[in-house]
């Protein structure tokens, strides 16, 4: 069986053809480069917030714009102005944050502020409120002062030469439905040597309890105000706030004898009331006419109140501007000179 072969015309070699003659080939068009445009928003988006988050940085923390400017306090009677100006200052300079200070209102620690100012004083409330861009304002409610505590502390002691000194004192005897008098006879008493202290003095403003409210600057009018205490301590002695000096029933006391003296038919006031520490139950009141009167706690003062009575009406009399000291510390007896 004979096989028949396909015949192929060879294709024509056009490698020497000219170019004119040449067939065109069809080119191929490049496919056009897609760009991710997520990735660029994204990062305009980064650079964006990083500017902003600089602006709104520098805005609300570093620039002045938000720096307390103007101090606003209200409420205190007692504490002097410039000392709770002070606390606030001292509160101002220190940090909140690293590098970021309290002098910007949005960091500055009203907690801290309130601690600071009842380490130094006794306070029954504070309100701090922060008034936006600049304003701080600080609400005192402070713990009421009943008395005046003026304390003396001796700084210098001077000696003088020994000299006599002849006492004068009334006798006589005065007799009422309550108390009787023994004035006792004149007597000489001689001594030694006097010594002349000079004392420097300080006041504090103390409640019901005895407690140290604070420490004030006095003057005559402000002593009007509180009855007065004066006492004598050590030049090594420090007084703080919250110290109790006295106790309650020491004040209670101290009131009633200012409540029962102005009350006496002989027009006597009391400019203050002198304590010794040292003795528990005893006190002196002196008065404006700068007579003393003493008196002890464990006698009704009712009683010693009423034997001072007497003994200006029946004995001093028209003598008072000479008057010295009234003593009534014991029950039945009367010492005046």
């Amino acid at each position: 069986m004979v096989r028949r072969h396909r015949y192929y015309k060879p294709k024509r070699k056009l490698y020497n053809l000219p170019t004119a003659q040449r067939p065109m080939r069809q080119r191929q068009s490049p496919e056009p480069v897609k760009i991710n445009t997520s990735i660029i928003k994204n990062i305009i988006g980064t650079i964006f917030f990083i500017c902003a988050g600089i602006w709104f940085g520098y805005f609300f923390i570093f620039s002045p714009n938000f720096s307390i400017k103007n101090i606003n306090i209200t409420g205190n009677e007692n504490i002097p102005i410039s000392e709770i100006q002070e606390i606030i200052n001292q509160q101002l300079d220190k940090k909140a944050i690293y590098a970021i200070g309290q002098r910007n209102i949005l960091f500055f620690s009203k907690n801290d502020l309130i601690s600071a100012i009842e380490e130094r004083y006794i306070v029954e409330n504070i309100k701090i409120n922060k008034k936006l861009p600049f304003t701080l304002s600080v609400h005192l409610e402070e713990k009421l002062a009943r008395v005046v505590l003026r304390v003396k502390i001796p700084i210098s002691i001077t000696h003088t030469k020994a000299q006599a000194i002849e006492e004068d004192v009334e006798a006589g005897q005065v007799a009422g439905d309550q108390v009787s008098h023994n004035i006792e006879d004149g007597e000489e008493e001689v001594e030694q040597g006097e010594e002349q202290i000079s004392y420097s003095e300080d006041y504090y403003y103390l409640d019901v309890n005895g407690i140290v409210v604070s420490s004030a600057e006095m003057s005559e009018n402000d002593l009007q105000k509180f009855p007065v205490i004066e006492i004598e301590i050590p030049d090594t002695q420090k007084i703080n706030s919250r110290d109790i000096l006295l106790d309650r029933e020491t004040i209670e006391f101290i009131f009633s004898v200012y409540r029962t003296v102005s009350k006496m038919p002989q027009n006597v006031s009391v400019a203050y009331v002198k304590l010794d520490l040292s003795i528990a139950d005893e006190m002196t009141f002196v008065t404006t006419e700068n007579w003393q009167g003493m008196l002890s706690t464990s006698v009704s003062l009712e009683t010693q109140i009423k034997k001072l009575e007497l003994a200006l009406d029946e004995k001093i009399k028209d003598k008072r501007a000479t008057l010295q000291y009234v003593d009534l510390r014991i029950k039945d007896r009367v010492y005046f000179k």
